[in-house]
């Protein structure tokens, strides 16, 4: 559901490298989100804050529906 929201968004997917597939695994697992590229100009803080909470790699902190 992170996933999704952050495209529907940013209209950018979250962990996609054009280099190659090994390093768009190596993204999911060790890429910060960043929330304040200008693809998030105009998405208020609350959004932000949710999809934040629905990515965070620890599953024992991450936020779900």
């Amino acid at each position: 559901m992170g996933v999704i929201l952050y495209i529907m968004l940013s209209h950018r997917m979250p962990f996609l490298s054009n280099d190659n597939d090994t390093l768009t695994k190596y993204n999911i697992l060790n890429k910060e989100i960043n929330l304040n590229q200008r693809s998030w100009d105009g998405i208020s803080q609350e959004a932000k804050d949710l999809v934040g909470l629905m990515l965070n790699r620890d599953k024992r902190q991450r936020i779900t529906m």
